[in-house]
Formats: C-alpha cells, sequence, structure tokens
C-alpha cells in the first residue's frame, strides 16, 4: 500500500494492498 498505480497516481488508499 502506497507505491504508485498503473495510472501513476498517489497510490495511498487507491491500490489494493496485495
Amino acid at each position: 500500500m502506497g507505491r504508485p498505480s498503473q495510472n501513476g497516481a498517489p497510490a495511498f488508499r487507491f491500490t489494493p494492498n496485495e
């Protein structure tokens, strides 16, 4: 969690923490 997503947006709460 907190890494950049596919679109490069800040991934603090956008991407699931897998």
